[in-house]
Formats: structure tokens, sequence, C-alpha cells
């Protein structure tokens, strides 16, 4: 919304307040061992969400499943939040777990 940025073309007290991190508050979605994905503030550095996966039921046991993460939307569009993948792989196949980037939430698995 560019009106953030220009104090919202009223110029008055009631203007909308510049946006001070101008778009660069960004999140680094990572995986940590043990299964759990944080998002981290690049801005600040604080942890925006933080969320285990459990291991997929069928794919061997958690020593044997590797766990690799997509960035499969890297930013919003058309409405659709960013969106990250979980690719489980083991000797029983493949599961594809989605999340949305921005909250975390599991929003689809995939076998």
């Amino acid at each position: 919304d560019p009106s953030r940025l220009v104090g919202g073309g009223g110029g008055g007290r009631n203007a909308a307040a510049p946006n001070p991190a101008f778009g660069f508050d960004k999140l680094a979605v990572c995986l940590a061992r043990g299964r759990k994905v944080y998002a981290l503030r690049l801005l600040t550095g604080e942890v925006a969400w933080a969320r285990l996966l459990p291991p997929p039921a069928g794919l061997g046991a958690p020593g044997e499943v590797a766990v690799t993460l997509f960035a499969t939307r890297p930013t919003a569009v058309l409405g659709y939040a960013p969106e990250v993948a979980a690719v489980h792989s083991g000797p029983g196949g493949v599961v594809v777990q989605t999340l949305d980037g921005a909250t975390g939430a599991v929003t689809g698995t995939h076998r």
C-alpha cells in the first residue's frame, strides 16, 4: 500500500505513519535438528514462528528419513501466502508437507 510510505496523502495528524522497515522486514525460514522449522525476522532477529514437523508414518525410522526445505512461493502472489515445502524422503518413499511461510501452519501433505 503506497499510502503507508507517503503518509496517507492527507498530511495531517491522522495520516498513516511511514513503515520504518521499508519492505526489508523479511522472514528467513530454516530447518534445525530434530525437524524444527523456524522463521526468523531478518530486520530484528526475533523468531516469528516455530513448528516441529512430525515424521510422516511409513517412511522409515527417524534416523533413516531426511528432510529438505524448499521455498516454493517466496512471496505472496495473487492473494496466496508465501509457501515452504518440507520434503521427507526415506526407504518408504517421499512425503511433501507444505507450510504457510508467514504463519508456519501446515497447508497440505502429499505422498
